[in-house]
């Protein structure tokens, strides 16, 4: 399986498949630690959070480790074994080694539990540079297998083919005692609780590096921040190489393989991912914790839907208002039509009077009897006409006559 940077939330117990076989969470499911789910040992990086089991052997770390150097070399202080089948490297793990690879694990032998580093592989042809902060380690431990820290056994002083540094907690510095190595204090993820350290490993093609740390004791809380290759302090100054991989070995064998980020801490403690949170030390958990923690996010959302139900009614009111704007438009639209219709009423009622009038001006002069004159207008020459006289036309008597010829009396005509 893999623990990197994804979107799969804290506190997800990711569970491998299969021995010998590294498990990639990429389109894989991953299931949520239930509330009985309570593992020993756990590996988180980043959002991510695993279960892990220590490899179990019968013999102390030293003995597993068997970090060979010559004899003149051995000491207390880099629990070296005499040996020549892999020497300035990790005899006892090469069946775990890979090529280009650092790994990690946990080792639990017949008197205590250690944490192991290994880098490279025995006669792999490459070499490569790492550097450890591992902050939170126990105070009464210490680093059993240094590898390497060999000193000069004429003058005492670190021997002229050992590139290795070894800063722990303040304690020592190129193998003098009661340095810091630079900004180890100023480290994101340093930690008031336990010791500090920094080593800055480099090797060839032919070794290995790495070590050992014991005892950690019933409860620890430890995590290590690398920076690889050109991130790492020796790079490039003594040998070449490049590490590909980052790995966490876990199982009674280390059959299981979990491959980390190489840019992001880990954190390795006991208890279960429920109780870890990322990789800041000293943060575990409790069911306080979360339930505040799962308080303030009701409470965010209560304060989400009460804003959602804001927002739905002063929506509700915007689209009310314009409703009756509308209504108000349609009613001042509906009022202006009925005033033009009674307009259009009035001048129909109007022109249908005038029409009336006309036609009983026309029968009413279609229906004057014959010999009466029009009321007004003017006479053709025809003799009809209107005149001023005692008589109109040709009648007889009284000089009151109609017709064409001259007529005695008084009379207007054309």
């Amino acid at each position: 399986m893999r623990i990197t940077d994804s979107t799969l939330t804290r506190r997800t117990v990711l569970t491998t498949l299969g021995a010998g076989t590294g498990v990639s969470l990429v389109g894989s499911s991953v299931a949520w630690a239930g509330a009985n789910d309570s593992p020993t040992y756990v590996l988180a990086q980043g959002d991510q959070c695993a279960s892990v089991q220590p490899i179990r052997g019968e013999v102390p770390v030293r003995e597993f480790y068997e970090y060979q150097l010559p004899s003149r070399y051995l000491s207390d202080e880099n629990g070296a074994v005499d040996g020549d089948e892999a020497l300035y490297a990790s005899a006892g793990t090469v069946d775990l080694q890979r090529e280009q690879t650092s790994i990690a694990f946990l080792y639990q032998g017949p008197d205590r539990l250690s944490l192991v580093v290994v880098h490279g592989r025995v006669d792999a042809g490459d070499g490569g540079s790492v550097t450890f902060d591992v902050f939170g380690l126990p105070e009464d431990g210490r680093w059993l297998v240094k590898d390497d820290l060999y000193r000069d056994p004429e003058t005492g002083a670190l021997a002229a083919t050992n590139y290795d540094r070894w800063y722990v907690g303040g304690a020592e510095s190129d193998g003098t005692e009661g340095a810091d190595p630079p900004d180890l204090d100023d480290t994101e993820s340093d930690s008031s609780d336990g010791a500090s350290h920094r080593i800055d490993w480099t090797w060839g093609s032919a070794g290995t590096d790495g070590g050992a740390f014991g005892d950690l004791g019933d409860e620890f809380d430890i995590v290590v921040e690398p920076a690889f290759n050109d991130a790492a302090t020796l790079s490039g100054q003594h040998y070449e190489g490049t590490v590909t991989a980052w790995q966490f070995l876990s199982g009674p064998d280390g059959t299981e393989r979990i491959s980390l980020g190489r840019e992001a801490p880990i954190r390795i403690a006991t208890g279960g991912c429920d109780e870890v949170d990322g990789t800041t030390p000293g943060t575990q958990g409790s069911d306080e914790e979360e339930r505040k923690d799962e308080n303030e996010e009701e409470e965010d959302e209560g304060e989400k839907e009460d804003e959602n139900e804001e927002e739905e009614d002063e929506k509700e009111e915007d689209e009310g208002e314009r409703e009756d704007e509308n209504e108000e438009e349609e009613d001042e639209k509906e009022e202006e039509e009925g005033e033009r219709e009674d307009e259009n009423e009035e001048e129909r009622e109007r022109e249908d009077e005038n029409e009336e009038e006309d036609e009983k001006e026309e029968r009413e002069g279609e229906n004057e009897p014959p010999g009466k004159p029009p009321d007004r207008g003017n006479a053709p020459e025809n003799g009809r006409g209107r005149g001023r006289g005692r008589g109109r036309g040709n009648g007889p008597e009284n000089g009151r006559r109609r017709g064409n010829g001259p007529a005695p009396g008084r009379g207007r005509g054309h």
